[in-house]
């Protein structure tokens, strides 16, 4: 796989043709970025709500639903509360069918 591309501001991660990591590696990249970035207002939320909004996107995109807005992944800080349910509900559902 290429390397990981990502840009990061204080309050937002965007990571690059993020349809090709798969879920066992986005916690390992997640930590890594975290590690280089740790001041990132991001990682305030809880890995898992950071990696099922991952999935969720991922799912999206293998359903071809909006293959241009779904091939990356912005990960916010802070979320309003009914996105970040959207994205945990959806992630848990498409966790099985992700690769």
């Amino acid at each position: 796989m290429p390397k990981l591309r990502y840009t990061m501001t204080l309050e937002n991660l965007h990571i690059y043709s993020s349809y090709k990591v798969s879920k066992k590696q986005m916690e390992g990249e997640l930590n890594y970025i975290k590690y280089i970035y740790p001041s990132c207002h991001v990682w305030q939320r809880s890995m898992r709500s950071l990696v099922l909004e991952w999935v969720a996107h991922n799912a999206l995109y293998s359903l071809g639903i909006k293959k241009a807005r779904t091939k990356d992944v912005d990960l916010n800080y802070p979320l309003r509360w009914w996105v970040e349910w959207a994205y945990q509900i959806a992630g848990v559902l498409a966790w099985p069918f992700v690769k």
